[in-house]
């Protein structure tokens, strides 16, 4: 299992925050790098929402199915993907810091097959980069709506 926590101080509401990282559409508006949301189910928030995101990933065009398997209102969202035989489980938390709102993203790689394994923990550095990419997005994002 491949695994990558990432840290960030953001100086916006809780919701403004959560929102960036719970609502899909929100989402895709704070990240460049995502070029387009499809919704694959009736929810477009919340516990069972399904979505394809198109993005760029380390310079080439990526689609992923994503899938909130968990969600807690200003809290706490888990996102799930598959691909070649890996889960991605991504779970992003949003906490109130006096002024300020820390966001937390703790990504894994679960995988059964031993070749996947060994390209997750290869792939990792790559998914850090582009995860911590997004983070500084979404901070940026929510700070300046913030004003």
């Amino acid at each position: 299992m491949a695994k990558t926590t990432l840290k960030r101080t953001i100086h916006a509401p809780v919701e403004d925050v959560f929102s960036a990282v719970a609502d899909a559409s929100v989402f895709s508006q704070a990240v460049p790098d995502v070029l387009s949301i499809e919704y694959l189910s009736a929810s477009r928030m919340g516990t069972g929402t399904k979505f394809r995101e198109t993005r760029i990933l380390n310079g080439k065009m990526a689609a992923n199915v994503m899938h909130v398997t968990e969600f807690v209102k200003n809290s706490m969202v888990r996102i799930e993907s598959e691909n070649a035989g890996t889960v991605w489980d991504s779970v992003f938390s949003v906490q109130v810091s006096g002024n300020d709102t820390e966001l937390s993203l703790v990504m894994e790689a679960r995988s059964s097959r031993v070749m996947s394994k060994l390209f997750n923990s290869l792939l990792m550095p790559v998914i850090k980069k582009s995860a911590a990419k997004d983070l500084d997005a979404i901070k940026l994002f929510c700070e300046e709506s913030a004003v």
